[in-house]
């Protein structure tokens, strides 16, 4: 068992629950003894949880994003959260990048997108969050995910933007900054909206 392993199931992490909870470390294999939270073996700067809460109820959920809230104050890491989930990425994340295509399409901060979502995807991410106060139909973004590893021209999203025009079709389109903060790769972002209500 590897060092960082050793730490997380010290800390209470179930080690062969079934639960999918997986860590890959360059760190020493000398885990540290008994049952204290000290990763000291390793002293990570940065943690890595690719969709940590993938396939686990909520409760469970809950407790492994405490856990790793405690462990990051405790031991004073930085947590990067790799996640389709809005719900998790809004209460643990101060920041966001929202990948399309193998592309970062916006940054910015967690109210800022959440309120006002500068790139048609981060919109219809948002407006697929289901309302329980509002019933109705849910919300899907229409059409097929791009490849990443396909060359497109123009936006890889604009086949299934509803705000695209002609010159999303071809060009290049890297990150610009936005006045109230953050980036996008939309170029017609002052007119991007969502329904959904934070």
């Amino acid at each position: 068992m590897s060092a960082v392993s050793s730490c997380f199931v010290a800390s209470g992490f179930p080690s062969q629950s079934g639960a999918r909870v997986g860590f890959r470390t360059n760190c020493p294999r000398d885990a540290p003894a008994g049952g204290n939270r000290d990763c000291s073996a390793c002293r990570p700067r940065l943690l890595l949880c690719d969709e940590p809460t993938t396939a686990l109820d909520v409760t469970i959920q809950d407790q492994v994003l405490a856990l790793l809230r405690e462990l990051q104050l405790e031991q004073g890491f930085a947590v990067l959260y790799v996640s389709h989930d809005l719900a998790v990425v809004s209460t643990v994340c101060d920041s966001l990048a929202v990948m399309y295509g193998g592309r970062i399409v916006e940054t910015g901060s967690i109210p800022q997108a959440f309120r006002r979502p500068k790139h048609p995807y981060t919109a219809g991410l948002l407006d697929a969050i289901p309302d329980f106060d509002h019933v109705g139909v849910l919300s899907a973004i229409p059409g097929r995910t791009a490849q990443p590893d396909l060359a497109t021209l123009g936006c890889r999203f604009q086949p299934r933007c509803r705000y695209a025009q002609q010159d999303c079709v071809s060009g290049e389109f890297p990150l610009i900054p936005v006045r109230e903060g953050g980036s996008t790769a939309c170029i017609h972002s002052e007119v991007v909206q969502t329904s959904w209500v934070s």
